[in-house]
């Protein structure tokens, strides 16, 4: 299936390394945020420095931009937080047919308190001067690239790298039978799973189950969270702040 070079490999088939050296310095969280339940945070107002959260996906339609705007929008209820589309697909701007988003500041969007960027008009130094307190980045697929159009694929290894600068990674995967392989190419080319998250999305609570045991056994590693289809982002659902919880731990 996968009939291009994985978007881990350069030129001379050789695996992208993780940059050694991070280009826009990040300070970090405050011990009190690491201890303190997300609930007497919000009574204290107290929100996390320079915090960039990079959203990924296996393959197309897990759900990478979706778990994105939610946790986005959970965390803007709390936080000073961007939402910033980095996906050369341009999924995020389905949903402005969805939402009546405002004009922004910055040729951003603004869904309620969360600035959006889309991905034709972000600009990252300008999203960084805004000094928001959550940059949630959308990187959408970033092992199968067909279907990208020419020179999509190089931006797609440039966002892969924006990951890897960023705070927190998340990879989003589905793990059905037919959908498994592109998480076993993933783990092919990662060899520090332990600097990922890793959410599994529509996926029953047996094969989630499956899952830790086997990330226990080859890579003693156990912190995955299981999400099933949320309805709506203004929905009030406790999965909401569970993601976020997780994202902030």
């Amino acid at each position: 299936m996968f009939k291009k070079k994985s978007p881990f490999e350069n030129k001379k088939g050789t695996l992208l390394k993780k940059e050694t050296e991070n280009n826009i310095t990040h300070v970090e969280t405050p011990e009190i945020l690491k201890q303190e339940p997300l609930k007497y945070r919000k009574s204290r107002n107290i929100g996390p420095i320079n915090q960039t959260i990079a959203f990924c996906s296996t393959h197309k339609g897990a759900g990478c931009t979706h778990l994105a705007l939610v946790a986005a929008y959970e965390l803007s209820k709390t936080y000073n937080t961007a939402l910033v589309e980095l996906d050369p697909t341009g999924s995020l701007s389905q949903f402005e047919a969805i939402y009546k988003l405002k004009d922004g500041l910055s040729n951003s969007k603004k869904l309620d308190q969360l600035d959006i960027y889309s991905y034709a008009s972000n600009n990252l130094l300008e999203v960084y001067k805004q000094g928001y307190d959550v940059i949630v980045f959308d990187i959408g697929c970033i092992l199968d690239i067909t279907g990208l159009k020419e020179g999509q694929d190089s931006c797609l290894l440039d966002n892969i790298q924006e990951a890897y600068k960023s705070s927190k990674r998340v990879l989003v995967t589905q793990i059905r039978e037919w959908q498994q392989q592109y998480l076993a190419e993933f783990l092919k080319h990662e060899n520090d799973i332990e600097g990922w998250k890793v959410i599994t999305n529509l996926t029953t609570e047996k094969d989630y189950k499956d899952l830790v045991k086997l990330f226990k056994k080859e890579y003693m590693y156990s912190d995955i969270l299981n999400v099933q289809y949320i309805d709506a982002v203004f929905k009030k659902e406790n999965i909401k702040e569970k993601i976020v919880e997780y994202l902030l731990y």
